[in-house]
C-alpha cells in the first residue's frame, strides 16, 4: 500500500528537520526554529492519511504526496548544502547573528517549503503559520515569514496528531523461524496462508521507523552477506534514527528487533556470538525490493552510459551498482526522466570481480556531482571497489557523512577530506593509505575512524565525538596524554605502539578512564617483533567484552584486575612462563579464549576444578613447548569448540573433554603430528565432529 510508504519517507524528512534544528546557527535563531517547527508539525499530520477511497485513488494520491515530500527533502538538503558552503567560505563570520539572518538561503528555504506545503494541503488544526516577525525587526534582517494558507477541502485528514517519537502501539506480531548459516530461510506459513500474505503482514505490522530500516536492506543484492558494522553505520548516515542521546544504541536496537522479527537473517557470528554478517531473508527481499524501487528509495544501475534517462518521477536519490544487473523501468506507465546528479544522496557499490570499470565509473560520477549546482551526496560507500578514482575537490561534497573505502587498496587520500565538516564515518581499513591530513582531527562530527596502521601526528583536539578509533599507531614521539587525553567516549579502540614503559603507563592510565569501552586491542610491536607490554589493571572498564593483547607480558594480571565483563580474550606472543589457566579460569564471563603464537612457553598446563564455567570456545595455536595438558573435574563443562594448531609437542587431549556427557561439538586439529591425530580419532565420541587440516607448507 503506497500510503504506508508515504509515512516511511516522512520519517526521514522529520528527522532531517530535527537535525536542522540542532544546527548551531539555526538553534540560536528563534524565528527560523519556530517556522521550521511549524513545517514539522504539518508534515506529522500526514502520518494519519485517511484510508477512504478505492485502492487506485489512494495510490495516485500517495504518489502525488511522495513527489511533494521529495520536493520538501530536496529543499531541506539544499538549504543544508548552502549553509555548509557558506560555513566553509566564511568560517567564524557565520556565527554572527546579523550575518546569518541576512542569508538569502534562509528566506528562500522557508518560502519554497511554504509553497510545497500548500500543494500538499496539510496544516495544523488552527491552519495558521507562525506569526510574522515583529515590525521592530527590519525587513533586511528578518527571516522570510510563512503566510497563512487556507486548508484545501480535497484532503481528508484525521484530527489526532501522531509523532515519530511516539509510534503506534505494537500490533500482534507474526513469528518467523530462521537459523544461522542458512541461505534459504523462509517464513513459516500457518493457517493455510500464502507466503506472500505472511511476508506482507509481517512488514505491514512493523513500526514505521523499522519499516524504513528493512526497506533499506532491499538495496543490497539478494543473499549478499552484509557486514553488520557496515549496515548500522549506513543507517546512521542516512538519518534513519534520532541523533540523541546515542544513535549507535538506537540502530543496534533496531537491528536486534528486526532479527527478532525474523526479517534479518544472521549468516555469520563473531567469536563472542555477536552477529558479524547478515542478509535480508530472501522472502522479504523478493517482496520489498520492487516496493523500495517503486517509491524511489534506490535505483539500481548497470553502468553510467545508461544514466541519462532514469525510471520514475522521483529521480535518482540512492544509486547502487551491481555488476551483471541491467537497468529496467519499474512500470511501463512510468516515463523516463533526466538524471540529475546534484540530487544523488547515496552511492553504494559492492565487492566486484572486475577492477577497472567500477573505479573509472566512480571518478566519472563524482566529477559530474561536483560540477553540478547542488552536491547533496551524504553516503559514498566504495567498500571492495579496487582503487577507485577520488577527485581532489572531495571537500566540495559538503554534506558527505559516510566515506567507506575499506578493501579498496587505495594508496592515498585527497587532503581535502579533512574539510568535510559533516563527516561521521571514515573507513580506511585494508588500504595502502599510511598518512592522514592534519585537518582530519578538526572534524567535529567524526564518530567512526577505522585506519590501516597510521601514525598519529596531530592531536584530535576537536574530534571529541569519536566512538571508534581503530588502526592507530603511536611511538615515543607521541605525547599520549596531550593527544588522546580528551577522547573519553570511545567504544572501540585498536592501537599499535612502540612505547617506553613510562609512555605505556600514561597510555594505560588514559584507557582505564574509558568507561564506555567495549572492544580493546593493544599491540606492542616494532616491525614484526613483539615488544614488552606493560599491562596495568583494567577492572574499571565494566563494559569491555573483547580484549586482544599482543606483546610480551612479564606476568599475567590477577583475575580481579581484568575487566569483569570480558567475554573474548586473545593473547599473542605473551611468552608467559607461568601457567595462565588458574587465573583465566576465574574470569566470570569468559566465553572465548584464544592462546595464540607463543602466548605460553611452559611445558604443562592445568585447568583447575570449577574453572571456565562459561567457556565455549578454546583455541591453542603455536604453543611450541606445551607437552602436557590436564583438565580437572567440573572445569570447562560448557566447552563446545576446541581448535589446536601446531602444538607439536602436545601428547594428547584431556580425556574429560572427549567423553560423555561433555558437550564438545567441534574439534579442529591443524598441522598436528599423525600420532596425535590417530590417538584422538580413537577417543572421540560420535557426538563430536572432527576436522583435520594438514599443513600445506
Amino acid at each position: 500500500m503506497m500510503e504506508m510508504e508515504v509515512k516511511v519517507v516522512l520519517v526521514v524528512l522529520i528527522q532531517k528537520l530535527r537535525d536542522t534544528f540542532n544546527e548551531e546557527l539555526i538553534a540560536n535563531n528563534k524565528l527560523m526554529t519556530g517556522q521550521l517547527q511549524w513545517v514539522q508539525k504539518s508534515l506529522e499530520m500526514l502520518q494519519n492519511l485517511s484510508d477512504e477511497g478505492d485502492d487506485l485513488d489512494k495510490s495516485q494520491k500517495s504518489r502525488c504526496y511522495l513527489c511533494h515530500l521529495y520536493e520538501v527533502e530536496n529543499e531541506i538538503d539544499k538549504f543544508s548544502f548552502r549553509i555548509a558552503r557558506q560555513r566553509q567560505r566564511y568560517g567564524f563570520l557565520m556565527k554572527h547573528p546579523f550575518f546569518f539572518s541576512n542569508l538569502t538561503s534562509c528566506r528562500m528555504f522557508i518560502r519554497k517549503l511554504t509553497n510545497i506545503m500548500s500543494k500538499i494541503g496539510c496544516f495544523p488544526e488552527d491552519h495558521k503559520a507562525p506569526a510574522t516577525p515583529s515590525s521592530s525587526i527590519s525587513s533586511s534582517s528578518a527571516v522570510w515569514p510563512i503566510p497563512t494558507i487556507p486548508s484545501p477541502k480535497h484532503v481528508t485528514l484525521t484530527r489526532t496528531l501522531s509523532t515519530i517519537s511516539h509510534p503506534h502501539p505494537q500490533k500482534k506480531r507474526l513469528t518467523f523461524s530462521y537459523s544461522y548459516n542458512d541461505d534459504h530461510v523462509l517464513p513459516n506459513v500457518h493457517d493455510n496462508q500464502s507466503s506472500y500474505e505472511v511476508v506482507a503482514r509481517g512488514y505491514n505490522d512493523l513500526r514505521i521507523d523499522l519499516k524504513l530500516c528493512v526497506l533499506y536492506l532491499a538495496l543490497f543484492p539478494k543473499d549478499f552477506k552484509i557486514p553488520v558494522r557496515r549496515l548500522l553505520r549506513l543507517w546512521l548516515a542516512e538519518r534513519f534514527v534520532e541523533r540523541y542521546p546515542s544513535p549507535e544504541d538506537i540502530v543496534q536496537k533496531h537491528f536486534e528487533e528486526l532479527v527478532d522479527q525474523g526479517m534479518i537473517q544472521i549468516t555469520k557470528l563473531r567469536s563472542d556470538n555477536n552477529p558479524k554478517q547478515c542478509c535480508l531473508v530472501p522472502a522479504f527481499h523478493d517482496y520489498l525490493s520492487s516496493k523500495a524501487q517503486e517509491i524511489g528509495l534506490f535505483y539500481n544501475h548497470h553502468d553510467l552510459d545508461h544514466l541519462e534517462d532514469v525510471p520514475g518521477p522521483f529521480g535518482v536519490r540512492r544509486m547502487i551498482q551491481k555488476t551483471g544487473h541491467t537497468t529496467r523501468a519499474l512500470t511501463n506507465s512510468v516515463q523516463a526522466h533526466k538524471f540529475d546528479p546534484s540530487l544523488l544522496r547515496s552511492y553504494v557499490s559492492f565487492n566486484l570481480p572486475c577492477r577497472d570499470k567500477p573505479a573509472k565509473e566512480v571518478g566519472l560520477l563524482l566529477g559530474r556531482i561536483i560540477n553540478s549546482n547542488f552536491r547533496l551526496l551524504t553516503v559514498l560507500d566504495l567498500e571492495g571497489v579496487y582503487k577507485p578514482t577520488l577527485p581532489n575537490k572531495l571537500d566540495h561534497l559538503y554534506l558527505l557523512k559516510y566515506l567507506g573505502l575499506r578493501r579498496t587498496f587505495l594508496d592515498n587520500l585527497p587532503d581535502s577530506v579533512g574539510k568535510l565538516s559533516y563527516l561521521e564515518t571514515l573507513d580506511l581499513k585494508h588500504t595502502n593509505i599510511n598518512s592522514l591530513p592534519n585537518s582530519i582531527w578538526q572534524l567535529k562530527q567524526l564518530r567512526h575512524l577505522n585506519l590501516n596502521n597510521i601514525l598519529l601526528t596531530m592531536p584530535p583536539s576537536s574530534s571529541l565525538t569519536l566512538v571508534t578509533l581503530w588502526g592507530l599507531v603511536l611511538d615515543d614521539k607521541t605525547h599520549v596524554d596531550e593527544l588522546l587525553g580528551m577522547l573519553l567516549n570511545l567504544r572501540e579502540l585498536g592501537i599499535k605502539f612502540q612505547l617506553s614503559k613510562k609512555s605505556q603507563d600514561v597510555l594505560l592510565d588514559w584507557i582505564a578512564k574509558l568507561s564506555h569501552l567495549q572492544s580493546l586491542r593493544l599491540r606492542s610491536i616494532e616491525g614484526t617483533s613483539a615488544l614488552e607490554l606493560h599491562l596495568k589493571p583494567l577492572a574499571t572498564l565494566t563494559k569491555l567484552t573483547n580484549l586482544n593483547l599482543y606483546g610480551i607480558l612479564e606476568t599475567l594480571p590477577a583475575a580481579n584486575d581484568f575487566p569483569p565483563t570480558v567475554k573474548v580474550l586473545t593473547l599473542s606472543i605473551s611468552q608467559l612462563n607461568k601457567d595462565p589457566m588458574e587465573t583465566l579460569g576465574q574470569l566470570p564471563c569468559l566465553i572465548v579464549l584464544r592462546l595464540l603464537g607463543d602466548s605460553f612457553m611452559g611445558k604443562r598446563m592445568v585447568c583447575h576444578r570449577g574453572g571456565f564455567k562459561k567457556l565455549e570456545v578454546l583455541k591453542m595455536w603455536n604453543l611450541t613447548e606445551l607437552e602436557e595438558w590436564d583438565v580437572e573435574e567440573e572445569s570447562m563443562e560448557n566447552l563446545k569448540e576446541l581448535n589446536i594448531r601446531r602444538c607439536h609437542k602436545l601428547k594428547n587431549i584431556p580425556c574429560r573433554l572427549l567423553i560423555k556427557p561433555r558437550r564438545l561439538k567441534r574439534l579442529v586439529l591443524e598441522d598436528m603430528p599423525d600420532g596425535f591425530v590417530d590417538l584422538t580419532k580413537k577417543r572421540i565420541t560420535n557426538d563430536t565432529t572432527l576436522i583435520i587440516n594438514h599443513s600445506t607448507i
